[in-house]
């Protein structure tokens, strides 16, 4: 139905699997669950059903409005009573956007970052509905899309109740509705507190609606001599089409559940499998036939965090350079150049200058976030598993300690998220060994790694990519995300990978940190090339 503005939204895009796997697991600890289904809507006690075909990739529009949608239905969970069973199913559109706007008067205010979540999902909402609605045909405006738009449009943007769209179905339901706007006004503020004390306007505006539903048929049968248009049998079938035990069992259909049916798309290879994301409760990007088990865990993954954790101690040139702090760490000489020949002067203090006797200051460290993507596919086996994921393991620990934020991830033939920004080392400590041991997509792992990036609003962005160079040429990317303002740092580990690095190879990009032989001081090996490539 919404097509036309996500096909035509120019942003970036993100994996629609972050969004839902941590708010089903945030959710989950309320008591509610998320579940894959046909349509958007929520039975209003413990479950929230979203499509199943959602699209894989959505724009920056579309991840605030799924997180809105979210919050939404939790609102319908935790503020309505049970729906009233109407017969006809405009009585019930007319019920559930009602309902819609008391649960949202009531939850915006609730909590403090609630406000800034509705509004920015008002806002989408709007977008969405004002360029769909001027994309159709105004004799195939539906009466229930006019209700909606009546009510909870208004109660959205308010400058609609005064304003003519040139669709007769939404100006005449906007026209049935205007006398009744200060009692929704009143909707969870002063009057109609609970689900069912609303069933008795719900009445007086279908009343009224019905009124000028009768009215205007019969003059549209009178300036045509008893033809009938498109327009009145949308009339006619509204007065009599009747609601189905689905209809009656669950609050959906409203304005944020038609704009989330945009969602759904028929390319099968853009879908995203929303019963194994919301199963994992981590990030999935892409599709294939092997899954990570997140039960399982690796065989040495809590010995390399261990590693990590004692090795970390040596990271301190590594971490001052992210933070910034050696650029300028020193005192301004005085003397510049000026030697030392005083015959007071101790023997190993002569010839020296004062540049060098420069003493270290304090310098205002610089905000900086970290991701480190290490290559988890099955040529990582054996020889450089272990020493990739023990890399990632002083890392994270080294800007943990340090209070850098790290994200860290592994790839194979997808991409998962073993740490996010806000979990801590300790909460992965068995995670940092190898799982997925398939195929190698190191271009999904490098959109994975910038999309994580862009949600950080940190001045500088860094990328640790870890791999045995046998990965496609992604030179390209490298370049771009440069670009963007991103430091990518790729982490070759053995001979092979050192090879990828010569002039003209897949791996010849800036900053390579290249080690030959991981198995053999593999800390300070790290820590030096690093330091050696690091701006």
């Amino acid at each position: 139905m919404f097509d036309d503005y996500f096909n035509s939204f120019k942003t970036f895009v993100y994996d629609v699997s972050d969004t839902i796997a941590r708010s089903a697991s945030m959710l989950l600890q309320r008591g509610v669950k998320v579940v894959a289904g046909s349509r958007p809507c929520t039975n209003g006690t413990d479950e929230i059903q979203l499509p199943q075909a959602m699209k894989r990739r959505l724009s920056a529009d579309e991840i605030d409005f799924v997180r809105y949608l979210l919050h939404h239905e939790a609102a319908h969970i935790k503020h309505s009573q049970s729906p009233s069973p109407w017969d006809l199913k405009i009585q019930h559109s007319i019920h559930n956007a009602l309902e819609d706007v008391r649960i949202e008067r009531i939850e915006r205010n609730a909590l403090g970052g609630s406000m800034q979540i509705f509004n920015r999902g008002h806002q989408i909402t709007q977008k969405i509905w004002d360029q769909t609605v001027r994309a159709m045909d105004p004799d195939s405006v539906s009466a229930e899309m006019g209700v909606v738009n009546a009510i909870f449009g208004a109660f959205v943007d308010p400058s609609r109740r005064n304003t003519k769209t040139g669709i007769p179905m939404l100006d005449l339901c906007m026209d049935g509705v205007r006398e009744f706007f200060a009692e929704i006004d009143s909707i969870g503020v002063t009057r109609y507190k609970d689900t069912r004390s609303l069933e008795p306007l719900v009445l007086r505006i279908w009343n009224k609606l019905a009124d000028l539903f009768n009215q205007e048929r019969d003059d549209q049968q009178d300036n045509q001599d008893g033809t009938s248009t498109d327009y009145s049998d949308a009339l006619t079938k509204a007065s009599h089409e009747r609601c189905d035990d689905d209809e009656r069992s669950n609050f959906g259909g409203g304005m944020v559940e038609q704009a989330a049916e945009s969602i759904m798309t028929d390319n099968k290879e853009d879908r995203v499998d929303l019963n194994s994301v919301i199963k994992s409760g981590g990030t999935f990007y892409g599709l294939s036939s092997t899954r990570l088990d997140p039960n399982e865990i690796p065989k040495d993954g809590k010995r390399n965090w261990e590693w990590g954790r004692r090795a970390a101690a040596g990271a301190t040139p590594l971490i001052n350079l992210l933070r910034g702090q050696s650029r300028h760490g020193l005192s301004s000489p005085k003397d510049q150049g000026v030697r030392l020949v005083q015959r007071s002067v101790p023997d190993f203090m002569q010839g020296l200058t004062n540049n060098i006797l420069r003493k270290k200051i304090a310098v205002p460290k610089i905000g900086t976030s970290v991701v480190i993507m290490v290559d988890d596919s099955g040529s990582m086996a054996g020889s450089y598993d272990t020493p990739a994921w023990r890399s990632a393991a002083m890392i994270g620990h080294a800007c943990e300690r340090a209070g850098i934020k790290v994200c860290i991830g592994r790839y194979s033939d997808e991409v998962y998220i073993d740490k996010q920004w806000s979990q801590s080392m300790a909460a992965c400590r068995q995670r940092f060994g190898l799982v997925l041991s398939s195929g190698t997509d190191s271009e999904q792992a490098i959109n994975a790694g910038e999309a994580q990036l862009g949600l950080m609003k940190t001045p500088r962005k860094v990328f640790f990519f870890i791999c045995d160079g046998s990965t496609p040429d992604c030179r390209k990317q490298v370049r771009q995300m440069t670009q963007d303002g991103i430091e990518f740092y790729p982490i070759l580990l053995g001979w092979h990978a050192c090879e990828m690095a010569l002039p003209g190879c897949r791996w010849d990009v800036p900053g390579v940190a290249k080690i030959t032989d991981p198995s053999k001081q593999l800390a300070a090996s790290l820590i030096t090339r690093l330091c050696s490539v690091c701006k």
